[in-house]
């Protein structure tokens, strides 16, 4: 993890400036306040373990209520599932979780949390999570807390050549999950193998996620210049489906980092998605710090996009594409590093600052390919630092309309960009007046 802290040296630099009220987006708010950190306060909403005030009894579904029948749960993978209470897994090198689900069998049936904690799961496999596979499942009301696989495995040659790791579930086809709360780390890393991570989800194929809200820290590595590694707030690689209403942020320093420490390797970094082949992501906000290293690119929102429709979203993060000596050379974008084609509209950067490539920078995309962009605003006194020198985007920043963000305006985002006033709040992050979601209840 030696290069991951080299290049938070960095963000901590920009955070320095930002709090000097030269960087982050918040015009009279004073820009980031404290980092990411001092704007969540105490989080309550899906995070705050008190259970959804709900009996399990008369949901016609099986009760669970111990560690062992959790683990029972592969035995009868189609099954209807209510959590009654509180479960610890105890978690330990010696006592490691294993993923409900697997390739040839995926879990295919309900599983309602309850709003209860699922705890200290520690996953030590090649598809890490809660769940290893889940295939048209309809999961709901979940929190997964003090979430674990930091461990390095390198050597073996595995089949196929992938390390795959999420919270939740480290690879979803089809199916939903609402209402999930992650809280912990995600990591993955390799030497000869593709390396994907995501707070709640490593690759999703299809299916719905809404109501997501990741405070958890992910980190992708890898150490081989012909793999590549992708990291995502949410979701990791998003092959298709629809991310709605869902946030990554922590209540300490966060980082989403994709890091490939070989010369050349290529890795993608995102504060909701690192890569997307195709899909939507709407209504979705990240305030963690970002880094793609290697032959990088990092974004706000998304990290890379073939083709994807992004609206209602807002970024105010660090974004550094950054080799593994900490020199800029990647892509670095506000709210999307990258995107080929789709649309990105209604989305605010708020970024603190960037750091890459001289001329692949962008407010809100550094490269935005064949995409229609509109209705887009960035900070102008976003910093951008390359090639030694840092400069503020002032009012020629790309690919969005200049937006001075004052504390609490209200009527921009729901007047001018047309976001719900009953989805979003203004008021209850006291010291930090971005946008967060109703139901997540900072105080």
């Amino acid at each position: 993890m030696r290069k991951v802290l080299s290049s938070l040296s960095l963000i901590a630099i920009m955070t320095i400036l930002a709090a000097c009220g030269g960087g982050g987006g918040s015009g009279s708010s004073g820009g980031n306040g404290g980092g990411n950190g001092g704007g969540n306060g105490d989080a309550g909403g899906i995070c705050d373990g008190a259970g959804d005030g709900t009996s399990c009894a008369g949901k016609g579904m099986i009760e669970i209520s111990t560690l062992a029948q959790l683990k029972d749960i592969s035995n009868n993978l189609s099954g209807s599932y209510c959590l009654v209470n509180d479960i610890d897994t105890e978690g330990s090198d010696s006592n490691l979780w294993t993923p409900i689900g697997t390739q040839a069998n995926p879990f295919t049936g309900t599983f309602d949390g309850n709003l209860h904690k699922i705890e200290n799961l520690i996953v030590y496999t090649q598809y890490s999570g809660f769940f290893g596979f889940t295939n048209s499942a309809t999961v709901k009301n979940v929190i997964i807390s003090n979430f674990s696989n930091l461990r390095t495995l390198n050597g073996t040659l595995l089949t196929p050549m992938e390390r795959v790791s999420g919270a939740m579930a480290a690879k979803m086809t089809g199916g939903s999950a609402t209402n999930v709360c992650i809280e912990g780390s995600v990591f993955a890393q390799d030497s000869k193998s593709n390396t994907t991570g995501g707070g709640a989800v490593g690759i999703m194929d299809g299916g719905t996620l809404s109501k997501i809200d990741v405070r958890a820290s992910v980190s992708v590595l890898s150490d081989n210049a012909s793999m590549t590694s992708i990291g995502g707030g949410v979701v990791g690689k998003m092959i298709s489906g629809t991310v709605t209403e869902s946030s990554h942020s922590e209540t300490s320093f966060g980082v989403t980092a994709a890091i490939g420490n070989a010369a050349g390797a290529l890795s993608y970094a995102g504060g909701i998605a690192g890569y997307v082949t195709s899909g939507t992501i709407t209504n979705v906000f990240s305030d963690v710090a970002l880094i793609s290293s290697g032959k990088g690119i990092a974004g706000g929102i998304v990290g890379y996009a073939q083709n994807l429709n992004l609206s209602r979203c807002h970024a105010q993060t660090a974004v550094l594409a950054v080799n593994s000596s900490d020199v800029a050379v990647g892509t670095a974008g506000g709210i999307v590093g990258k995107i080929d084609a789709g649309s990105v509209s209604k989305c605010v950067a708020m970024n603190m600052g960037m750091l890459g490539k001289d001329g692949f920078m962008g407010r809100v995309a550094a490269d935005k390919g064949a995409a229609a962009l509109s209705d887009n605003y960035g900070s102008t006194t976003i910093f951008y630092y390359s090639s030694g020198y840092v400069h503020v985007s002032g009012t020629s920043g790309k690919d969005g309309g200049d937006k001075d963000l004052l504390e609490g305006e209200l009527s921009f985002f729901t007047g001018m960009l047309g976001w719900d006033a009953a989805m979003w709040d203004w008021t209850s992050d006291a010291s930090n007046r971005h946008p967060k979601f109703v139901w997540q209840e900072f105080e």
